[in-house]
């Protein structure tokens, strides 16, 4: 009887002491698992922000070079891609506004004159018309050079761009001649 007790205590205590380490074995492997899912985390946030956000400014800090770490590297690198993807699209659509509104206040301009011109001065009628068809022609080879530009982008065109040679004098001719059409006193 006395041996009976003495081993159920026994077993009662390897029992404690059992359950007591499985605890406390659970408690530290939460603890380790919690620290060792930060950067997860931090990507997970990083992530959700810039969805909501759209803010492709926003960076992961990295501080390790184990997976996690270079998981972190590869999505800044990804992030700074398309930052830059977007401020060119960005940059592309103010340059192609800009671009094209010029010949359509050109063609405004002349539309106007030749409107004029028909009422008042019907001998430079066949001038401002044909200024009204180049400025109207300018404006169809600028949008064929931004779709150029859209598919070379997207690579869908192997076509090497050439370089020509420019005369800059009937440039600025050309140029004088849109400004003075819109800005008749200056």
């Amino acid at each position: 009887t006395e041996v009976n007790r003495t081993l159920h205590r026994i077993t009662l205590f390897l029992i404690l002491i059992a359950a007591g380490g499985i605890a406390i074995a659970a408690g530290l492997g939460l603890v380790v698992a919690r620290a060792a899912l930060i950067p997860v985390r931090r990507l997970t946030a990083t992530t959700e922000a810039v969805t909501e956000t759209r803010d492709l400014s926003q960076r992961i800090e990295t501080t390790s070079e184990d997976e996690l770490g270079r998981l972190a590297t590869s999505f800044n690198t990804m992030l700074a891609a398309l930052e830059e993807s977007d401020r060119a699209q960005r940059q592309l659509v103010a340059d192609a506004s800009h671009e094209l509104r010029t010949p359509l206040m050109s063609v405004r301009g002349y539309a106007d004159l030749f409107q004029y011109a028909a009422a008042n001065a019907p001998e430079e009628r066949d001038k401002h018309l044909a200024r009204l068809r180049a400025e109207a022609a300018r404006m169809g080879f600028l949008l064929d050079d931004l779709l150029l530009l859209a598919r070379l982008d997207a690579a869908e065109v192997e076509t090497p761009l050439r370089t020509a040679e420019v005369d800059l004098v009937e440039l600025v001719e050309h140029a004088a001649d849109a400004f003075r059409a819109s800005h008749p006193d200056h």
